[in-house]
């Protein structure tokens, strides 16, 4: 944990209480009636804040040693010029790394290296590739087709819509047409399906949003007329569910 003056503590359940008294028994002083105790971070553990930072700036730092630049765009995509003239280009999300150049020589050159700092390392190579949720089809030369097919598979296996529509939403989208209140458990269903679909949305099927956009205001409010907007949405979803973008 970087000296910053701010101290992070935690609390250790009973079990880890137990343990980290057998370990080292000095820490009896500070044990609490209900049998656990307070520590002082002096590493950063996962989940933390700064453990998210810490692993970046390490990360980063491991990236730039072998001569990518930060794009000043974005601080997790990378870019490289090759001693061939090619350009590697690194796109990370945690510690999965997309990783794109035209030689395969060039990727495995910075696989291996990478190794030698993260032993564990592991690759993935093709040209249809799975990446943080999303499908990266590079069979066709020129384009790229980014789906979320399990995704689409999750939203659509219990939301109980077995139609199908040609369009995300109807010219009546913006009406609000029926102000009777739904259900409680319809009113938790109605906002998770429109979390779902924003979250597939703003990636994948952007011509989704502006009926997304309209059910997230709703959210608080939806009526019966709101829950058949979604049920249409998702409907064409269902009828759609291939699309995504290229």
């Amino acid at each position: 944990m970087p000296e910053t003056g701010l101290k992070v503590h935690m609390r250790l359940d009973k079990v880890m209480t137990e343990l980290l008294l057998k370990i080292d028994p000095s820490y009896e002083v500070y044990l609490e009636q209900n049998g656990t105790v307070v520590v002082e971070l002096d590493k950063a553990l996962y989940g933390c804040v700064e453990a998210a930072a810490l692993w970046y700036e390490d990360l980063k730092g491991t990236i730039k040693r072998d001569g990518f630049e930060e794009n000043p765009y974005d601080r997790c995509v990378f870019n490289k010029i090759c001693s061939d003239g090619s350009q590697m280009t690194i796109a990370l999300h945690v510690d999965d790394l997309m990783i794109t150049n035209v030689h395969e020589y060039n990727i495995e050159s910075f696989y291996q290296y990478l190794r030698k700092v993260y032993m564990e390392t592991k690759i993935v190579r093709g040209h249809v590739l799975d990446y943080v949720g999303m499908t990266f089809d590079f069979r066709k030369v020129g384009e790229v087709k980014v789906t979320m097919e399990n995704c689409v598979n999750d939203i659509l296996a219990d939301c109980g819509v077995s139609k199908v529509a040609s369009t995300p939403g109807s010219p009546m989208l913006f009406d609000i047409r029926d102000t009777t209140k739904v259900s409680s458990e319809e009113s938790k269903w109605f906002h998770s399906y429109t979390a779902k679909l924003l979250y597939l949305s703003k990636r994948v099927r952007p011509e989704c949003l502006t009926t997304v956009a309209f059910l997230t205001t709703r959210v608080n409010e939806c009526d019966h007329d709101d829950l058949s907007k979604l049920r249409r949405l998702l409907a064409y979803v269902r009828g759609t569910r291939d699309r995504g973008i290229v």
